[in-house]
């Protein structure tokens, strides 16, 4: 495994090392935040267990990891579909779905995938707070500063998928659709308010 447990850049971890993930593709992958959490939870691991045979305990971290993230995300997803359709039924059924699909649980399998559910993550962050920032049953009062700030989330936690793992490229078109299907905004607005 050329990108964990045969990677020089871990043994040991130093900021040097993981700064070079942030200077060049490494494996001819531009994805400097996934090897930086791998980094920290390598390093985590080496200094709370030492000695590790084999890299056994740091295998069963990282597989931890992706199951942790796993779980995240279909909290999310379940968040966003719920803010949609306003009903727990189809948020969970729309949640389980995902949770049992089989390309979701083969992320789980591979501690490589991390990269796969660290940008879903950050991906599905962006969406539910581009949501909670356009779908609103509140009182008008203070609504632009709560605007501001999850609009102003959203646009944080992109750049941080796209970091993760560049597939997540394709957050603006699932944002382009929601409006359009269901929030019933017309092309101009729906770009408008994309365009940042």
């Amino acid at each position: 495994m050329p990108n964990i447990s045969d990677n020089k850049l871990l043994k040991p971890v130093k900021a040097s090392n993981v700064l070079e993930y942030w200077k060049k593709p490494f494996l001819k992958l531009y994805i400097p935040l996934t090897y930086t959490a791998w980094s920290v939870i390598w390093q985590t691991v080496s200094c709370a267990i030492p000695q590790d045979p084999g890299v056994q305990i740091h295998a069963r971290v990282l597989h931890m990891t992706n199951l942790l993230f796993h779980i995240l995300n279909t909290v999310l997803l379940f968040l966003i579909i719920f803010r949609l359709t306003g009903g727990a039924f189809p948020a969970c059924l729309g949640a389980i779905l995902f949770s049992i699909h089989p390309v979701q649980v083969e992320s789980v399998a591979y501690i490589t995938e991390f990269r796969t559910l660290l940008a879903c993550f950050f991906s599905l962050l962006s969406i539910h707070q581009y949501l909670v920032d356009h779908v609103k049953n509140l009182p008008d009062a203070g609504y632009h500063l709560r605007k501001s700030r999850h609009y102003f989330f959203s646009l944080v936690f992109f750049p941080l998928a796209l970091l993760s793992k560049p597939v997540s490229i394709v957050v603006p078109l699932f944002l382009l659709i929601i409006n359009h299907f269901f929030l019933h905004k017309d092309l101009r607005s729906n770009l408008k308010d994309l365009l940042p």
